[in-house]
């Protein structure tokens, strides 16, 4: 990064691969990647890359929507209904003063007013939990219908079974009657 203000200078940084770009482990860009792939940009890392700009906006504040509870967030993220009980579940114990979605709208987050990191991310499959004791500091817990890695829109989705025809053998039409029987 070409020189870090000081925002930027109190945030820890995470890397995937030793010539990707910065993140914050709330990007939306590592909401696929696996946790123990990330590693703590050192100093030398944070003079090379570049910062995410998605994630430098966030640092900052820049176009983020607060809200006045977790409920009110979870409403304009787009979280699967089936899914805000558990959510709630793993934060209910999560301390925060702040409640926000970034200017990208990829998760909820739960914070701080006086800068500390993120105390928790809500992303659409899992939610990440900071826990000191652990490397990348967050604890992840995957939804009921997180489907983890997939390539396209449609990844993760269970296909409805089709009926098939007795006599032909072919799927048959939403109908339910085949072509071959009239």
């Amino acid at each position: 990064m070409e020189s870090e203000d000081e925002v930027v200078v109190g945030t820890t940084l995470y890397r995937v691969s030793p010539s990707g770009r910065l993140h914050i482990p709330g990007c939306s860009h590592l909401q696929v990647t696996d946790r123990d792939k990330l590693v703590e940009a050192s100093p030398e890392d944070r003079a090379r890359l570049e910062l995410c700009s998605e994630c430098g906006d966030e640092i900052r504040g820049v176009g983020r929507r607060t809200f006045a509870s977790l409920d009110a967030a979870l409403e304009a993220l787009p979280l699967a209904v089936e899914n805000r009980p558990r959510v709630r579940e793993i934060v209910r114990d999560v301390e925060h003063s702040r409640v926000w979605i970034p200017n990208g709208g990829s998760y909820v987050a739960l914070g701080y007013t006086d800068g500390r990191p993120a105390a928790a991310y809500v992303n659409r499959g899992f939610v990440d939990v900071r826990d000191e004791s652990l490397s990348p500091p967050y604890e992840r817990h995957e939804l009921p219908n997180f489907a983890g890695r997939g390539i396209g829109g449609a990844a993760g989705r269970a296909e409805r079974p089709t009926a098939t025809c007795p006599q032909c053998h072919m799927s048959l039409p939403a109908s339910g009657v085949c072509e071959c029987s009239e």
